[in-house]
């Protein structure tokens, strides 16, 4: 055995070499970090160049990206071009492209103190924000499904004809017809009878206003989900930052979801409402009944039984958020869901 394998080694201490070593090291992560915030700088500016240019552009109409729509955008017009598919595919690509980089970014840069969770939090949050507004700001996209929403709830409301027999050439007549795909106009409504309730009043917005409505309906019902996503992440110990930019700043989610004002966000709402319950159902309370020991909300809720609620509620917009009921009894392990389930199904029934 050489005797270097017992002696002592020399460590690097506070002397001059040592202090000189951290320096360098303390340097070179203030500069890998300058680099991560500009190129994630950079990533933001794209998404949101990419979808102002949709949005500009698509306000013109004329294009077989920007279904025929009542003029709701008019104060664009004049900024950008047609929506050609060339323009678009550029924009969805460099918006993809740099929204899978920032996520990158913000996957490395977790754990970077305090204030560094602050700033990106508060950028995470202005990011998505701008993306929500600038998309609710501009023309109907790439769908024409929020007109088959209008025209169910002008023939319920204004017309006294059941959407649920009868699709929309029935009003034929009616303003809205000539907006509705020619796909769905002879086809009755394939939704949820409480989704039916609460797109009835747009029927008595006019069809600027009924736009307008289903809109700002997709909005709140997409500040909703992402509120609830925040909420999950933390629950789960993950960084709400990243969590809300991979929903929020998904493209498919802001180009599509929101850009057509599609009732999926209203279904993903009340979905991620049940995942929130179940989640919080499984954080412990002071509060046990002195019987079975077993945790309870303190207000005595049984928050499975309210997510069971929030399922069926989602199912009755669009009834593929039924998918989620199953997965929650079997790895709960209750029938607390399933109870909420059935109220919630007569509750609106009832109603309907």
């Amino acid at each position: 055995m050489s005797s270097s394998s017992v002696l002592p080694q020399p460590t690097a201490g506070p002397g001059p070499h040592g202090a000189d070593a951290g320096r360098e090291q303390g340097a070179q992560t203030r500069a890998a970090g300058r680099v991560r915030l500009a190129l994630a700088g950079l990533c933001v500016a794209v998404l949101l160049a990419a979808t102002l240019e949709v949005v500009l552009d698509g306000a013109l109409g004329h294009s077989a990206l920007t279904p025929g729509s009542p003029g709701i955008s008019g104060w664009l017009v004049g900024i950008g071009e047609r929506l050609g598919f060339r323009v678009f595919l550029i924009a969805l690509l460099s918006y993809t492209v740099a929204y899978g980089l920032l996520l990158a970014l913000a996957r490395r840069s977790e754990g970077g103190g305090l204030a560094a969770d602050r700033r990106s939090r508060t950028w995470a949050i202005a990011l998505v924000g701008a993306l929500n507004v600038i998309v609710l700001a501009g023309p109907v996209l790439l769908s024409t499904d929020v007109f088959s929403y209008i025209a169910y709830a002008r023939m319920g409301v204004l017309h006294g004809v059941d959407p649920y027999l009868h699709g929309p050439i029935a009003i034929n007549g009616d303003g809205i017809y000539r907006y509705v795909g020619n796909d769905w106009r002879k086809v009755a409504t394939a939704y949820g009878p409480l989704y039916t309730l609460i797109s009835y009043p747009l029927g008595l917005l006019g069809l600027k206003g009924a736009v307008w409505g289903a809109k700002l309906e997709a909005l709140a019902a997409s500040a909703g989900t992402l509120v609830l996503t925040w909420r999950c992440a933390r629950m789960r110990g993950f960084d709400p930052a990243v969590a809300l930019v991979v929903v929020g700043a998904n493209p498919l989610y802001v180009l599509y979801g929101l850009g057509g004002a599609h009732n999926d966000l209203i279904m993903t709402f009340f979905m991620m409402a049940a995942v929130a319950l179940v989640l919080s159902e499984e954080r412990p309370t002071r509060h046990r009944t002195p019987a079975a020991g077993r945790l309870r909300h303190p207000l005595g809720t049984d928050r499975d039984a309210l997510a069971g609620a929030a399922v069926v509620a989602g199912a009755l917009v669009k009834a593929t958020g039924a998918v989620l009921l199953p997965f929650m009894i079997l790895s709960r392990r209750r029938v607390s869901a399933l109870w909420g389930a059935l109220a919630a199904l007569v509750a609106v029934a009832v109603v309907s």
